[in-house]
């Protein structure tokens, strides 16, 4: 989180998506035949921000490396607004 900037993962990957979504995949899916074998059951919990609430996943450019973002891809600024978030880009 908060990466200082933008810095790309050996993968090609983006290093805050690498580490905050895809990595989290990842380990559940390693997991996932040791999680199904379980005698007393299990469970994968993940927990994120509310940060999806300003703005929803940038399937048109998921690295950053457009600076053209859709309008359905941008930051809902009365929604930031209302969670105490001020002067963030329309």
């Amino acid at each position: 989180m908060a990466i200082p900037e933008r810095t790309i993962s050996p993968d090609g990957v983006e290093m805050h998506l690498a580490t905050n979504f895809l990595g989290r995949f990842l380990l559940t899916s390693l997991l996932l035949s040791q999680l199904k074998a379980a005698r007393n059951g299990s469970r994968v919990v993940n927990i994120t921000s509310a940060g999806f609430v300003l703005t929803p996943f940038r399937f048109s450019g998921y690295n950053f490396n457009s600076s053209s973002v859709p309008p359905e891809e941008r930051v809902d600024v009365g929604i930031a607004e209302k969670m105490g978030f001020e002067g963030l880009p329309a």
